[in-house]
């Protein structure tokens, strides 16, 4: 579901496009206004970080030429916070109770809730590893091959009715 990206702002996109097949906790019987309610809003949550930390890096690549360890930091603070809000998501998903239509779904998600929990972790680390601007351009890369866990694709149904989630699973 990742992409590999070509600019640090796209790394940072790819990592919120996890989302869709991250977190999650099993079972059925929940009510389904409030579960698309909670996936929509944790989408939209993502998808509005990932628009802000875009918008804030098309800065940082005036600040590469001037002062290049200035658009290191700038681009390793936006990309964690990015990732806060990520790891943050995917609890507000794994605290969701699915309906029983997509409990498999859920089930699914949950199953992958702690490889997404490590993967996170794993991705601030490289993050964190940055020393060059060079650097930067390839940790999409690296970023690339951390593994989100294996889940399930969202089913259709709930993509239609959580529009901020069909946008990041595109």
């Amino acid at each position: 579901m990742l992409l590999r990206p070509t600019t640090a702002a796209a790394a940072a996109a790819c990592i919120a496009l996890g989302v869709a097949g991250c977190g999650g906790s099993d079972g059925g019987g929940g009510n389904e206004a409030d579960y698309v309610k909670t996936y929509n809003a944790a989408c939209k949550t993502v998808t509005d970080a990932v628009a802000s930390m875009q918008a804030d890096a098309q800065g940082l690549q005036t600040k590469a030429t001037s002062d290049p360890q200035a658009a290191i930091d700038g681009f390793k603070t936006l990309t964690v916070k990015l990732l806060d809000t990520f790891g943050t998501q995917i609890q507000v998903m794994a605290d969701a109770k699915a309906p029983d239509k997509w409990s498999d779904f859920q089930k699914s998600l949950k199953d992958n809730a702690s490889a997404s929990k490590d993967a996170v972790a794993k991705a601030k680390s490289e993050i964190e590893k940055i020393k060059t601007i060079q650097e930067v351009g390839t940790i999409g890369t690296k970023l690339d091959a951390i593994e989100f866990g294996k889940s399930k694709d969202m089913p259709d149904d709930l993509k239609k009715k959580a529009p901020a989630c069909a946008t990041l699973a595109k």
